[in-house]
Parts: structure tokens; C-alpha cells; sequence
């Protein structure tokens, strides 16, 4: 979190290298060279009803090339040129939005193709109170808005989303949680239809946080205003022999989705949870009680 014009907001950073040279996995690690001159992305919601993105690149200063045993006549003004294209920078564009902007969440380039997005990196999403969820990249001229939308998400408002996964193709696949106790997935190749790929229901409040797991293929935690912090995993479906009807998961009264593989009760009024980047399978959870960390034995 970082104060911003006194109120305090959310910040979604990441490292970019130059022309996607090199990559960035989820845990942080470099792999590849990412040139000599890292550049950082930035994103926050802003008031009144703005998404404020700012670039940073050759944050290290100036720095000058040694000597390759060519000749040494060079000029003065093209060390100058050469120091002033190094300088650190700071790029600020506003974006208009209309509604509250809830969650930004960043995709860089990396372990992830985003050959569907048309792009390399720079390219994030958003949600909304305003029931939303767009794409946005900072590429694209200021005024040129999103480049992909769903106008009605969810019935209500869209409180968080997770970009990612484990495994091949998860950079297409986007979570989203609203104030209606759904965890919907999109895939980002068919996200012009406004329809989602899967919905999950089972929570009886909002969604106040959702990840994928950076490990595990398909799988996801949830944490709700009903007290609860669920697992899922999405390869998983009902068995034909077992009966059951058609519809939206968990749509039958008393019956549990077959996706729903824990179900996690007693912190009461979770805000955050995060699977561990070292630990496979841990969450940390946060609510009111305090941190709560734990493993089982699905994941």
C-alpha cells in the first residue's frame, strides 16, 4: 500500500525488461538477461474516477560504456546524448474510468504468452464497482481506452481478480470475484463474448480476495465475507454416475461443486489471503483474528 493524495490505495508493480528481453516468473526471479536498463510499470486507482499509470525505466542513472578497443576519439556530445538517454525517467499517464476501481492487477512479460493480447508486456487488468472488468495497455495512445471489456461481470461489484496460474496457457485465464459470492473465469481469447467460462458459487458473501495457485495447474483459494477461505480445483468435475443436474456449480440446494476441494472456517472476516512462493500449498490468510497460515492435504 502507498499514500496517495491522503488516501491510501493499492499498487500493483512489476519489472519489465527491455523489449521483453529475458522474463519474470511469478516468484519473482529473473531468467534471461533483461537488458541494462530494467524498466517498471505501476498502477493505481485515483480520485475522482482515474487509473493513474506511471513507467520508470534506467532507474541506476547514467552509465557509461567501457572501453571495447575501438578508437577514442569520441565526441563530447555524444557522451552527452548517451548520459541523457540513460537518465532515470518517470512516465505518468490518467486513464478515465468510469467507477470506483476496486483491485489492479499487472501481467508482465514473462512465463505467461500473451500472443492472444496481441502484446509483450505492459498489459494489465482491472475491476470495478461499477460491475466491470477491463484490459488495459499502456502502450495504447491515452486515449484509447481499454482494449478488452465486459461491461456486466457480475450482477454487482467486482471486488478482486487474479491473473495467471500454474501451467501452459494460464496467461489467457483471468478470476474474478464479486460482491454476489461468485468466482467467475474468463478466458481472455473469448473475452469479447461477456461470458464466462466457469462460475463457482459457494460463499454466502462477497469475495474479498482470490489467487491461483502458483504451483498447482487449476487450482485456486478464495477467501469470503461469510468467514470461509475455500479451495478449488477446476479440472476437476462431477462424476456422471453420481447423478446430478445441469447448470452453474453448486447451483442445487445443499449440494457441494465438485471444484470445491477444502473449506477453511474460523478466521473470521478474512480480507487477504496468498499462497506461500516457497512453501508449495501454504496459504496465509488475513482477517481480523490475526494471520492465519496452514496446509492441506488437497493441495
Amino acid at each position: 500500500p502507498m499514500d496517495v493524495w491522503g488516501r491510501t490505495r493499492r499498487w500493483e508493480l512489476g519489472p519489465l525488461g527491455n523489449g521483453g528481453v529475458g522474463s519474470i516468473d511469478p516468484q519473482g526471479r529473473t531468467r534471461g538477461s533483461i537488458g541494462p536498463a530494467p524498466q517498471i510499470y505501476g498502477a493505481a486507482p485515483h480520485l475522482p474516477p482515474r487509473l493513474m499509470v506511471l513507467k520508470m525505466q534506467n532507474l541506476h542513472g547514467p552509465r557509461r560504456r567501457r572501453g571495447d578497443g575501438s578508437s577514442e576519439s569520441e565526441s563530447s556530445e555524444e557522451e552527452e546524448e548517451e548520459d541523457e538517454e540513460r537518465s532515470p525517467e518517470l512516465h505518468l499517464a490518467m486513464i478515465p474510468h468510469y467507477g470506483a476501481i476496486n483491485r489492479v492487477r499487472g501481467v508482465w512479460a514473462g512465463l505467461w504468452p500473451l500472443t492472444a493480447l496481441g502484446g509483450e508486456g505492459g498489459v494489465f487488468s482491472s475491476c470495478s464497482s461499477d460491475s466491470s472488468l477491463r484490459i488495459w495497455d499502456v502502450r495504447a495512445p491515452p486515449g484509447g481506452g481499454a482494449m478488452l471489456s465486459v461491461d456486466h461481470a457480475h450482477p454487482g461489484d467486482v471486488n478482486v481478480i487474479s491473473w495467471g496460474g500454474a501451467g501452459r496457457g494460464a496467461g489467457h485465464h483471468l478470476l474474478s470475484g464479486g460482491d454476489d459470492g461468485a468466482v467467475r473465469l474468463w478466458d481472455l481469447r473469448h473475452f469479447q463474448t461477456g461470458r464466462s467460462a466457469a462460475t463457482l458459487k459457494f460463499h454466502g458473501g462477497p469475495i474479498t480476495s482470490l489467487q491461483w495457485c502458483p504451483t498447482e495447474r487449476g487450482v485456486l483459494a478464495a477467501a469470503g465475507a461469510d468467514d470461509a477461505v475455500t479451495q478449488w480445483d477446476l479440472g476437476l468435475e462431477r462424476d456422471p454416475e453420481a447423478g446430478g443436474g445441469d447448470g452453474e456449480e453448486g447451483d442445487g440446494e445443499g449440494e457441494l461443486p465438485p471444484q470445491l476441494l477444502f473449506v477453511h472456517m474460523g478466521d473470521p472476516d478474512p480480507k487477504e489471503l496468498r499462497w506461500h512462493p516457497q512453501c508449495p500449498g501454504v496459504l496465509l490468510c488475513t482477517g481480523i483474528s490475526g494471520i492465519s497460515v496452514f496446509r492441506t492435504v488437497c493441495v
